[in-house]
């Protein structure tokens, strides 16, 4: 009879990818965009009766610090006044310095809000009218220089900030790519299938002038001989989600399903057909059949000639370490058929039936590891990612750790350990320059 043990919960496969951008990088890609002309001539701040007009610009580098979720933002401005009077035209130049904090938050359909507001902002130089060789404070209008100002500054960065980091643009097509079949084996018709069930990153924090967050991706990934109901949906990219910790390695753990179909037809290629005789009785191998009963596999093997039936073997699953093979362990007939054997028929069976299944149902899975190990790398060199983010992986060997007899196929837990890394090198590719 076919019984099946319940599988233990197997734990996803948790991707762990550290992300780095240098600061100085994000502050040249602000500066470009944003410009130096931050307000042009003939834009009125002021009443119709104090109608000067302005110009601001920039005096020199914005600069930016990360602490915890917010941005905080320093703007070097120069101030140029004017106005005509009839006779003359009456001029004034000022010095500003403004401090700005844009708190950003990602939303589950990873979009970037960004929301900058000022801070507070210094005078490194009043400005005042000269009038003659008379200097004229303006007061009156310092306060809608700077309100006009960090309004105009402040519109800029969060449009540069969220056009320039639309994350779910960069990530959808990696997403999909990661999510295709890939075969890792013609010998075995054996197919790679990542499913993701989690996304998220961690907040981001700056160190030494460096951005960094971790991209943490949960999978339950898959190998699957024979071609076993592949399954080609690709799920549209899921919610963000904001992960509290995490470090910079990640845990693989591949499910490799060997169908009892595929096993078969191992089985099959090796012993259908062939004759066992014994003086003038012979039978031969008519079929096999292989399905699992609790921890075991049980082998039915389909007679015609002398005997007309079936014999049935039962071995467990194991993993030769050594020789790097699954193989069925203390294989043997059960029970009632080896008291049938023992009663008519050992002189057939005891020997080379038992060594021939043995034999045909050995797999080797070290080279097939290290077949697997160099797809998974290739995998990852080919994901469709920025040409300016860099990515490095360091990929342990795989090690079966666990082996499930599940109800369609026996279930190799097959992990690895190692490390990947991507780094943003260029914003202005990012950018689409």
């Amino acid at each position: 009879m076919e019984i099946y043990n319940k599988v233990s919960d197997i734990p996803a496969s948790s991707i762990h990818v550290p992300v780095e951008l240098k600061l100085d990088d994000l502050e040249k890609m602000i500066n470009e965009q944003v410009g130096n002309l931050l307000l042009s001539q003939g834009d009125n701040i002021s009443g119709p009766n104090d109608d000067f007009d302005i110009r601001i610009e920039k005096s020199g580098d914005i600069e930016l610090e990360i602490q915890g979720s917010d941005i905080n933002i320093k703007v070097p401005l120069d101030l140029y006044i004017w106005k005509d009077i009839g006779l003359t035209i009456v001029k004034g130049e000022g010095e500003l310095e403004l401090f700005f904090l844009t708190d950003y938050k990602i939303t589950e359909d990873w979009e970037l809000n960004t929301k900058t507001t000022i801070d507070k902002y210094v005078w490194k130089k009043k400005p005042v009218v000269k009038l003659g060789f008379v200097n004229i404070p303006i007061k009156s209008i310092a306060n809608k220089l700077v309100e006009r100002s960090k309004e105009t500054v402040a519109r800029e960065i969060d449009k540069q900030l969220q056009d320039n980091f639309a994350l779910k643009e960069y990530l959808v097509p990696t997403w999909q790519k990661l999510q295709e079949p890939i075969k890792v084996s013609d010998d075995y018709d054996a197919w790679l299938k990542v499913v993701p069930e989690k996304v998220g990153m961690t907040p981001i924090v700056t160190t030494n002038r460096k951005i960094s967050t971790t991209l943490v991706i949960e999978t339950d990934a898959k190998v699957i001989l024979g071609g076993f109901k592949v399954d080609t949906t690709l799920l549209p990219l899921l919610p963000f989600t904001e992960i509290e910790k995490a470090h910079d390695a990640y845990h693989l753990r591949l499910k490799t399903a060997i169908p009892y179909t595929a096993a078969e037809q191992l089985a099959k290629k090796e012993l259908i057909g062939q004759t066992f005789e014994d003086g003038g009785r012979t039978v031969t191998v008519k079929d096999i059949k292989i399905f699992g009963r609790k921890d075991e596999v049980v082998i039915n093997t389909v007679f015609s000639g002398s005997y007309e039936g079936s014999l049935y073997l039962i071995g467990k699953p194991g993993y030769n370490a050594k020789e790097e093979m699954l193989e069925l362990k203390n294989l043997d007939f059960e029970l009632k058929t080896s008291n049938f054997l023992h009663k008519s028929m050992a002189w057939l069976f005891q020997k080379g039936l038992k060594k021939k299944l043995r034999e045909s149902l050995r797999l080797p899975i070290g080279d097939k590891k290290k077949e697997w190990k160099k797809v998974i790398e290739e995998q990852l060199a080919n994901l469709e990612i920025p040409s300016n983010i860099k990515m490095t992986a360091n990929i342990d060997d795989l090690n079966i750790q666990e082996i499930f007899v599940a109800e369609e196929a026996v279930l190799l837990l097959v992990t690895s350990k190692g490390k990947l890394r991507l780094d943003i090198q260029d914003l202005e590719i990012l950018n689409g320059r």
